[in-house]
C-alpha cells in the first residue's frame, strides 16, 4: 500500500525530562490560576413554589465582568416528541431579571419554567436547575469562573443541594466555578454510598430504587481515579433526553438510569462513568473537566460493541430505528457516540459558549499522537496543571488543542474507488468544509489497516494508491467527525433490510386472510432513497406481487426521516375466485403512485401535526380488456387543546372504476362496504328464452346452468355471490311486473316459472335475507326481479 498524499507522523514521545516539566508546571499552575479571579456573593431565596428565586449578588473586582439572563434563552423545541419529553406540561419560558443598584450590588429575580431534566421545576418532583437560575457571569463570549460566597433559604419541609453542599432549611457554599447548581426536593431521602476510600452521598425521593443503587456504588468504586474518595453529590432528575447532566460536584442523573431489563443496564455504565467524573474531578475550568473525564472514561470502556451486538437483529424494525433515527432518548450516550445526539442544546455551556465535546478532542489526540495521551494529559490535569501547559509538556501543540476547543459547523465526507490508467487502485476521500473548520486527523480503514489523514482546514481532498482491489473502505470509522449525514463513508456501499410482517383481519365472510410481509432495502445511514418488495394474500387475492420505489424530500426530522415520500411501484396479482367471479382471467397487474406528507414527529403520542395523502392506481386482467382504475386521498390533522389532551380529525375520499370486482374500493377498511359494479340489462330482459339459451347454455362449459337451468319453484335459494345466476320468474304483464318489484304492494298475477339463470344483483326470493337488509315475510306474492342475458 502506498499513499500519494503524505500523513503526518505521530509526534515523539515525551522525554525524559516530562517529570521535571510537569512538577514545574504544577508549582506554578494553582498560583496563577486564582490571579485576578472575581469574587461573588450571593445571598437569595427559593419561593415555596419552588418556581421563583430572589436574591441579591455582591460583585468583587469584577472589572470585564457581566451578569446575563441565560434562563431566557433557553430553546423550546418545535418537535413534538421533543416537546413531550423536555416539558411535562404546555411549553413555558423562564427569565432572570436584573437590576443594578450601584458599586456591583445587583437584585434579581428569576422564576424558572415547568420543564423536565436540570432546567427548571418538575410539579410534584422538585426544583433542579443546573445553573440558569441566576445571572450568570460571562467575560466576553465565555462563562467565567468565579469565586463563589453563597447563603440559600430553602421553604420549610425540602431538602437543598447546592454544588457540593447539602441542607434541610438553608445552604452555604463557597468555591470556584462557573455556575451554581442547585436541586430542592420535597420528600427527599438522603443516603450515603460506602466506597472503599469515603462515601458519596444520594439524594433521591420516592419508593427505594437498591439494584440502582448498588450499581452505581460498585461504578464509583471501580473506575474513580486515585485513591481518595469523590467529592460529589448524586441527585436523581426527572430527565429524559439525557443520562446525565453533571455540575461542579453535583450530577444530576436520570430517574430512567439503569432502569432497563436484563443485561441491557451494562450500556447506561459508560454514561454514567462520564457524568460522574465530569461532576466530580479536581478541575475548575468545566471544558478541560471535560477533556479529562471523556479520556478516563475511554480508558475503562466496555469491550462490547451495542451497534455490533444489535447488527443481528437490524432486520427487525424496531432495532433498525433503533440503529438509524436516532429518537430513542440517551441515544448517542448509550451508543458511546463522540456527538452529543440530543437535538434541543439546553446545558449552560450550549446556551451561552458553545463548544466541542471533551471526547472530541480526547480522541483526536489519541488518533493522531498516539494511543493513550489523552489519558496522560487528564492525570496531569488532576495534578493541578492548565490543559495548555500539561499539553506542551507532552509534546502535543496547545494551538492545535485549542482550534479544536470550538464548536464547529457540520461537515461531509464522502469516498470512491476506481481503477487508474495505470493499473492500481486509487481510494479518493473528499472533505466538504467550511474554511473556519480547522485541520483535524480523520481515520481510513482500508481492509482493516488504519491509515491517518491530517485534514487541511476547510474543504479538502486525499487519494491513497492500492496495489489491489479493496474488499472495504471506511473514512472515520469511530465517528470523530461532525458530519450531517453518514451514507458516503462506505465503499462498497452497505445496504440494510429490514421485514415488516402484517396480519390485518381473517374475514370468514370476506373470503380469508389478510397478511402479507414487506422488506425495505436501503444504503445504511441514506435517509433520500428505499426500495421495497411486498408479497400479500388478502381476500380479493389469493397471492399478490410488488415492488416500490420510495423518494423522501425535505428537511430531516431526526436522522433519517422527512416530510415528504413519493412511491412508484406495481406487480402481479392472482385474483380469487372466491370473492368475485374471474371469467376472462386470474392474471392483473397493478401500478401505482402516490405521494404524502406528513409533520407528525410523535410516534407513541402525537398531540399535533398532519398527514396528507394522494394515491392513484390502475391495472388490466391480461389476456382480456378488463381494466381500472382508482383515486383515493386522507387526510389527518390533530390540534393540541390543552395539556396532554389533542383532537383528531380524519377525513378519507376514494373513486374507483373499472370491470374489475377485485379492486373497487372499500369504504371503512375490511369491514366496510364494498363497490357494487353495476349490472346492464339488455332490451330482452322480460322476454321468454328463445332458442339462442340452449345455444349459450351449451358454449359455456363451466358454467352451464349459469343461462339455463329447470323449472324451479320461487323458494329454491341461489347462491349468495353477487352475479350469480338464481331462478327467475318471468312476468308476463306489466301489472305483474310491477308486482314483482314491489312484493310489498299485495296480491297480483302469478306469474310462471321460467328456466333462465340470468346474472343480476342480489334480489328478493321467499324467505331470503338480502345483504345489509331486513328479512321479509314470505309470501306467495314475493317474485324476485330478474334481469336477464340470455336472448
Amino acid at each position: 500500500m502506498s499513499a500519494s498524499a503524505t500523513s503526518t507522523s505521530p509526534q515523539p514521545r515525551p522525554a525524559r525530562l516530562l517529570p521535571l516539566l510537569v512538577a514545574l508546571l504544577l508549582w506554578l499552575g494553582p498560583g496563577t490560576r486564582a490571579w485576578g479571579r472575581p469574587t461573588l456573593r450571593v445571598e437569595a431565596t427559593v419561593g415555596a413554589d419552588l418556581q421563583t428565586i430572589t436574591g441579591e449578588i455582591e460583585v468583587l473586582d469584577g472589572e470585564g465582568l457581566r451578569l446575563v439572563d441565560a434562563l431566557s434563552s433557553l430553546p423550546i423545541p418545535t418537535d413534538d416528541q421533543l416537546l413531550r419529553l423536555t416539558f411535562p406540561g404546555a411549553p413555558e419560558q423562564g427569565w432572570v431579571y436584573v437590576e443594578a443598584r450601584g458599586e456591583g450590588r445587583y437584585l434579581f429575580h428569576s422564576i424558572l419554567p415547568r420543564r423536565y431534566d436540570a432546567s427548571g421545576m418538575v410539579p410534584g418532583r422538585g426544583l433542579f436547575a443546573n445553573g440558569l437560575w441566576h445571572p450568570q457571569p460571562m467575560r466576553g463570549d465565555t462563562a467565567a469562573v468565579v469565586d463563589w460566597e453563597v447563603q440559600l433559604h430553602l421553604p420549610p419541609g425540602h431538602t437543598g443541594v447546592l454544588n457540593r453542599s447539602v441542607g434541610d432549611r438553608s445552604l452555604r457554599w463557597s468555591g470556584a466555578a462557573e455556575r451554581l447548581s442547585l436541586a430542592v426536593l420535597p420528600r427527599a431521602r438522603v443516603q450515603q454510598l460506602q466506597l472503599p476510600a469515603g462515601r458519596v452521598t444520594l439524594v433521591d425521593q420516592g419508593p427505594r430504587r437498591g439494584r440502582r443503587d448498588r450499581r452505581l456504588q460498585a461504578l464509583i468504586a471501580e473506575d474513580w481515579p486515585g485513591p481518595s474518595a469523590p467529592d460529589l453529590i448524586v441527585v436523581e432528575t426527572p430527565s429524559r433526553r439525557r443520562l446525565t447532566r453533571p455540575g461542579p460536584g453535583l450530577l444530576f442523573l436520570s430517574d430512567r438510569a439503569f432502569r432497563v431489563s436484563g443485561g441491557l443496564a451494562s450500556f447506561h455504565r459508560a454514561p454514567v462513568r462520564a457524568g460522574v467524573l465530569m461532576a466530580g474531578l479536581p478541575i475548575e475550568d468545566p471544558w478541560e473537566r471535560s477533556v479529562a473525564a471523556a479520556a478516563l472514561a475511554d480508558r475503562s470502556q466496555e469491550d462490547i460493541d451495542l451497534r455490533e451486538a444489535l447488527g443481528l437483529f437490524a432486520w427487525i424494525p424496531q432495532v433498525d430505528e433503533l440503529l438509524y433515527d436516532g429518537r430513542l432518548p440517551f441515544y448517542s450516550e448509550v451508543f458511546g457516540e463522540t456527538w452529543p445526539g440530543d437535538r434541543v442544546e439546553d446545558d449552560l455551556l450550549e446556551v451561552v459558549d458553545p463548544r466541542s465535546p471533551g471526547a472530541a478532542v480526547s480522541r483526536r489526540i489519541d488518533l493522531r499522537y498516539g494511543e493513550g495521551l489523552s489519558t496522560r494529559l487528564a492525570w496531569a490535569m488532576l495534578q493541578g496543571a492548565e490543559l495548555d501547559a500539561a499539553a506542551q509538556a507532552l509534546g502535543l501543540p496547545p494551538v492545535e488543542i485549542s482550534a479544536w476547543r470550538r464548536a464547529p459547523p457540520d461537515e461531509e465526507l464522502s469516498v470512491a474507488v476506481d481503477r487508474a490508467d495505470d493499473g492500481q487502485w486509487r481510494v479518493q476521500v473528499h472533505r466538504q468544509a467550511s474554511p473556519s473548520v480547522p485541520s483535524e486527523p480523520i481515520a481510513i480503514d482500508v481492509d482493516g489497516h488504519r491509515e491517518v489523514w491530517d485534514a487541511n482546514p476547510g474543504e479538502s481532498h486525499h487519494t491513497l494508491l492500492l496495489d489491489s482491489k479493496p474488499a472495504r473502505v471506511v473514512v472515520d470509522p469511530d465517528g470523530l467527525i461532525h458530519q450531517h449525514r453518514r451514507s458516503d463513508d462506505r465503499w462498497p456501499t452497505r445496504w440494510t433490510t429490514v421485514a415488516y410482517l402484517w396480519w390485518s383481519d381473517f374475514s370468514l365472510r370476506g373470503g380469508g386472510l389478510d397478511a402479507g410481509g414487506n422488506l425495505i432495502f436501503r444504503r445504511q445511514y441514506e435517509t433520500r432513497e428505499a426500495i421495497g418488495l411486498t408479497a400479500a394474500i388478502s381476500p380479493q387475492d389469493s397471492l399478490s406481487l410488488a415492488g416500490t420505489w420510495y423518494l423522501y424530500l425535505g428537511p430531516l426530522q431526526d436522522r433519517r426521516s422527512r416530510p415528504f415520500r413519493l412511491w412508484f411501484g406495481g406487480g402481479p396479482a392472482l385474483l380469487k375466485p372466491a370473492y368475485r367471479p374471474v371469467d376472462d382471467g386470474r392474471v392483473a397487474v397493478d401500478l401505482y403512485a402516490g405521494g404524502s406528507w406528513d409533520t407528525r414527529t410523535d410516534d407513541l403520542f402525537p398531540r399535533k401535526g398532519h398527514r396528507l395523502s394522494l394515491g392513484i392506481s390502475g391495472g388490466q386482467v391480461l389476456a382480456s380488456q378488463q381494466r381500472w382504475g382508482a383515486m383515493s386521498t386522507t387526510a389527518t390533522g390533530l390540534v393540541s387543546a390543552w395539556g396532554r389532551v389533542a383532537l383528531a380529525g380524519r377525513l378519507r375520499l376514494g373513486l374507483a372504476g373499472g370491470d374489475v370486482a377485485h379492486r373497487l374500493l372499500s369504504l371503512g377498511g375490511s369491514g366496510g362496504v364494498s363497490g357494487i359494479t353495476p349490472q346492464p340489462r339488455s332490451a330482452a330482459s322480460w322476454s321468454s328464452p328463445g332458442p339462442s339459451c340452449a345455444g349459450r347454455c351449451s358454449a359455456s362449459p363451466p358454467f352451464p346452468d349459469r343461462c339455463c337451468g329447470s323449472a324451479t319453484s320461487n323458494s329454491r335459494v341461489a347462491s349468495r355471490r353477487a352475479g350469480w345466476a338464481r331462478p327467475c320468474p318471468q312476468p308476463a304483464t306489466a301489472s305483474a311486473r310491477a308486482a314483482a318489484w314491489r312484493p310489498w304492494a299485495g296480491p297480483a298475477a302469478q306469474p310462471s316459472p321460467a328456466t333462465c339463470w340470468a346474472p343480476a344483483p342480489p334480489c328478493w326470493a321467499s324467505g331470503w335475507r338480502a345483504p345489509y337488509g331486513p328479512k321479509r315475510p314470505p309470501s306467495a306474492t314475493q317474485t324476485a326481479p330478474c334481469s336477464s342475458t340470455c336472448a
